[in-house]
């Protein structure tokens, strides 16, 4: 039996008050939303996650990222950046245009989405993920843009192909309209998830925690013969 798909939003919505998704206890906390663009995503994961945000250009600095050194009454001293300010407290990093990674920023991306995470700043001090620290990333093309080490990192891939609930009740009698046209003169989204290790090192997670096996299936987003597949290996004794 073909699970029936729910739309992104409301599964994201789902995931993050279910706990499956982000915060202290969260059993996965790396998550890429990837899809038409005004669909609402950068909103709504603001709003449950209460994240941190940076945009990546392909020009942007480290320094944007993780903060650098500055002049302050007199002193340098390091500020830490977005990256760092949610290492330390345990908050969520949201990373928009995901896609456009940085050189500058690269290796540094990798350490950010390692599980766990950590990184050495430039003067040495080495700063550890602290118990809620989570990812978010959003951008318009499909995932398979990403560097392998980079797209093996996610736990959960979601795929904004329509208006957040949200964004429909902001256009009020004009949502029916937009939605129709959400995607004209973007990117095709036929992108469907593979296996992967690190989808079955989320799957074990979420095992180990209770979860059943159809609603690990749903979270990591496999569908048809992927599904079956991963559902007669999960109940295998």
């Amino acid at each position: 039996m073909t699970a029936i798909s729910k739309p992104w939003d409301h599964k994201l919505t789902e995931f993050v008050e279910s706990g499956i998704f982000g915060g202290p206890t969260g059993i996965l906390n790396r998550m890429n939303i990837s899809g038409y663009s005004r669909t609402g995503k950068t909103t709504l994961l603001n709003r449950l996650l209460k994240t941190e945000r940076v945009t990546f250009h392909r020009a942007m600095p480290l320094d944007d990222l993780i903060g650098g050194l500055q002049l302050v009454d007199g002193r340098t001293v390091w500020v830490d950046g977005p990256a760092v300010r949610c290492l330390r407290d345990g908050k969520c990093l949201q990373i928009d245009e995901a896609n456009e990674i940085p050189a500058e920023c690269q290796t540094m991306f990798y350490a950010l989405l390692d599980d766990p995470a950590g990184i050495t700043l430039p003067t040495g001090e080495r700063v550890e993920a602290s118990p809620g620290y989570s990812v978010v990333t959003t951008m318009n093309p499909t995932p398979d843009c990403f560097p392998h080490p980079i797209y093996d990192r996610f736990d959960i891939y979601l795929t904004a192909d329509r208006l957040s609930e949200g964004t429909r009740k902001a256009l009020g009698r004009f949502a029916n309209n937009a939605d129709a046209v959400v995607g004209y003169n973007q990117p095709k989204l036929d992108w469907k998830r593979p296996a992967s290790v690190n989808a079955f090192l989320a799957a074990a997670k979420m095992q180990q925690r209770g979860i059943s096996n159809e609603k690990i299936a749903e979270v990591l987003g496999w569908e048809g013969k992927d599904r079956t597949d991963f559902l007669l290996a999960a109940s295998a004794r």
